[in-house]
């Protein structure tokens, strides 16, 4: 997790400082702060895990968006993003949390910067704008495409411009339908297609840019003329980047390939046209020859990528590749970075059912997943190891949807012992990361109301969280809880199989500590993990004994949501209206909450029960209680 350095704390006070009386003197410190943030060699200081470096970040925007974005100052923050930039983790950050793409926006369009400058900037936004993922042409989509078509079509810009003009608009259009519409209803869209068209000396990053641009282009008219050719020839540029890209360890030209074939495979209109192409054989037998031991694993890990895309097409003239493509991703779903996506290539193909893959290998794949998941008690695990682990995990869950066969193979090779020595480490590893990022209502308010209001646009608490669990080097308490649930739904697949580890699934659930993790799932974003929780909680599992602590989960979640129900709303009991905005309540309701009152045995009463639903309605706080409620009716 990164750490609050002196100079981040420096420069919050100094900006704050220079935001209250801007004087020469506050200028050249602040300025001289930026300097020296420019060179500071340890990133992990700038990830934004903590309320400091939040507020950082907070201080950029500002400075960047201030009137006086033209000014000396303005360029010393974009030279600052620049180098801490490098670090994909912050990247993903600044794109995602900060919502920096829509600020560096307005900064390129409004300020009047030199060539230079401009370059920079858009390099910048080139590299923060990287799959980024628009819902709806805001306003700074509306400003920013017809602005980087402008500067394609600029002569007199040459390459310096054409280039990250061009790599950034690409990356806004990916699987971003307002982008596209944005783009082609722009008027200059023949002179664009001319001048991509007749780009002298292209480099194979630029071909594939200029093929991905013009297939976006044209891909509003009924039917491409000359699709299969056109489709083909665009294929045929992808693998031989692709190949290139892996054979030099060229990441960027990979990467890029992988994108585009991505890209273009997910368009229905195109889908004949691609699944038709002829040279897939030819070009995934190169990539797997090139593919070994020794391979560098950053390339590796994007050449899974590309293989579970081609594999997802389901074509079956490749299934004779699958047992090659199986055997190679088994021998890197142990590696740290490649795990991953190598485990999500195996599940692509067991879960395709044609029997490509031979018993004897799977046997061995079998041995492998158990020696992933065998952990000593003495031992602890990590966070980058816990991806790794929920990626097992959701393969051995889809295994054992898909087939009852391989069900109990698994509970022939896995014992509930590793599941039950896997759920104590995790609940270990939750224990240990306590003191990671919670951003309340109150924390917010504690720093000001400038500060609460500038946080509260770029995320609430679960956004950060959500995106620490995308960074194996940063504690999560969400990645965490989705481990948990992830062994209980797969424990609970293998005790339909055998008793044994139904017998685990109910311990693991006594477990007070368990159940703030489910509650934590059940109250996420994600769909998957949300689904997991409910199934785990209405299908009559939940021990009556666990019932305390699942109260008190649902209690502390729901106090850590909304701080707002404090002090100032104690229960007025005198009168009894307490109970009047219940009365929307179906009347069997009341019979349900006394079965629910008597089964959690003096936890709660009537009369709270009733204030709480009167107090709730009055705020108009009825998403989580409500759901919780209806849940708790179901359970009694």
């Amino acid at each position: 997790m990164g750490s609050t350095s002196p100079q981040v704390k420096n420069f919050i006070y100094l900006a704050y400082d220079y935001r209250r009386k801007k004087t020469d003197k506050n200028l050249s410190q602040l300025q001289r702060q930026l300097q020296i943030l420019s060179v500071v060699s340890d990133l992990h200081v700038f990830e934004p895990t903590r309320m400091e470096t939040l507020e950082f970040y907070v201080c950029l925007e500002q400075l960047l968006s201030s009137s006086d974005a033209r000014s000396p100052l303005s360029w010393k923050v974009i030279s600052l993003l620049a180098h801490i930039c490098r670090s994909p983790t912050i990247r993903i950050a600044l794109r995602d949390e900060i919502k920096l793409v829509p600020i560096l926006s307005e900064y390129l369009i409004s300020s009047k910067l030199s060539k230079h400058k401009a370059g920079k900037t858009l390099q910048l936004l080139q590299e923060i704008s990287y799959r980024i993922k628009i819902s709806r042409a805001e306003a700074w989509v509306l400003q920013l495409v017809p602005n980087l078509v402008e500067m394609m079509l600029d002569s007199s810009s040459g390459d310096d411009l054409l280039v990250p003009a061009l790599t950034t608009l690409a990356n806004l259009c990916r699987s971003n339908p307002p982008v596209l519409t944005c783009l082609r209803n722009n008027g200059t869209h023949k002179e664009l297609i001319q001048k991509l068209l007749h780009i002298k000396n292209p480099n194979i990053n630029l071909q594939l840019l200029t093929a991905e641009l013009l297939l976006y282009l044209e891909l509003e008219l009924p039917r491409l003329e000359n699709e299969n050719s056109y489709i083909e020839r665009i294929l045929g540029l992808i693998f031989t980047a692709a190949i290139d890209g892996f054979a030099e360890n060229n990441l960027s030209t990979l990467r890029l390939a992988t994108d585009i074939f991505g890209e273009l495979s997910s368009f229905h209109n195109l889908e004949e046209s691609v699944r038709e192409y002829k040279n897939y054989t030819t070009s995934i037998q190169t990539l797997l020859n090139f593919l070994n031991d020794d391979s560098h694993v950053e390339s590796v890990e994007v050449l899974m990528e590309l293989l579970f895309d081609i594999v997802d097409m389901g074509l079956s003239h490749l299934q004779k590749l699958h047992e090659d493509i199986f055997l190679k991703a088994v021998a890197w779903m142990h590696s740290e970075r490649c795990g991953v996506p190598a485990l999500r290539l195996i599940k692509n193909i067991l879960i395709l059912g044609d029997d490509s893959v031979s018993s004897a290998h799977v046997e061995e794949f079998l041995q492998a997943i158990t020696a992933s998941l065998e952990f000593n008690d003495a031992l602890h695990i990590n966070q980058q190891e816990l991806h790794r682990v929920n990626a097992t995990l959701t393969l051995l869950e889809g295994l054992c949807i898909r087939d009852a066969a391989f069900r109990l193979r698994l509970t022939m090779v896995l014992t509930p012992k590793t599941f039950s020595t896997l759920l104590r480490l995790i609940l270990a590893l939750y224990v240990s990361s306590s003191g990671s990022l919670s951003l309340t209502s109150s924390s917010l308010s504690s720093s000001g109301p400038e500060l609460s209001g500038t946080l509260s646009r770029l995320g609430s608490d679960s956004d950060f969280t959500s995106f620490a669990a995308k960074d194996p080097s940063v504690t999560s308490e969400e990645l965490a809880a989705q481990s948990v649930i992830l062994v209980l739904t797969v424990v609970k697949l293998l005790g339909s199989q055998k008793a044994e580890f139904m017998l685990e699934y109910r311990q693991m659930l006594s477990n007070s500590s368990t159940m703030s993790h489910i509650v934590r799932c059940q109250r996420s974003g994600n769909p998957e993990y949300v689904s997991r929780a409910v199934a785990v909680l209405c299908e009559g599992t939940v021990p009556s004994e666990s019932m305390t602590s699942l109260i008190k989960a649902f209690e502390e979640s729901n106090l850590s949501t909304h701080s707002a129900l404090s002090a100032d709303f104690e229960p007025s009991r005198q009168d009894g209206t307490y109970w009047s905005h219940t009365q929307s309540f179906p009347p069997s309701c009341e019979e349900k909450v006394d079965n629910m009152i008597a089964r959690l045995k003096g936890t709660i009463d009537k009369i709270e029960v009733g204030w709480l639903v009167g107090q709730l309605g009055e705020k108009g706080i009825w998403r989580n209680f409500w759901w919780d409620f209806s849940l708790l009716l179901f359970l009694s």
